[in-house]
């Protein structure tokens, strides 16, 4: 596994440390490109790509809303799994 610095002259940001784990577990791959994508206080989005073709950016893009919608069922799983049960229940009169 390789090192990695992050060098600045600025206090850490809260999201230095993520970023150093990340590139650092990256390194015990054979990377071919490299997406970055940060969301700002106001919204907008900063892309930064690294040999990435379009088909690598449709394939990513496509693991970020499954992530998203993951996130979205694990978090009304309960909700969803009582809802069911309970319309099961009412089949049942």
């Amino acid at each position: 596994m390789a090192d990695f610095v992050i060098v600045s002259d600025r206090p850490p940001e809260e999201y230095e440390e993520f970023i150093y784990e990340e590139v650092s577990m990256l390194s015990e791959y054979d990377i071919r490109s490299v997406a970055l994508v940060a969301v700002l206080e106001d919204n907008r989005i900063i892309c930064g790509y690294h040999n990435m073709s379009v088909l690598d950016k449709e394939i990513v893009a496509s693991t970020v809303r499954d992530d998203a919608m993951l996130e979205v069922v694990r978090a009304n799983l309960k909700r969803l799994l009582d809802q069911m049960e309970e319309e099961d229940d009412g089949e049942d009169d």
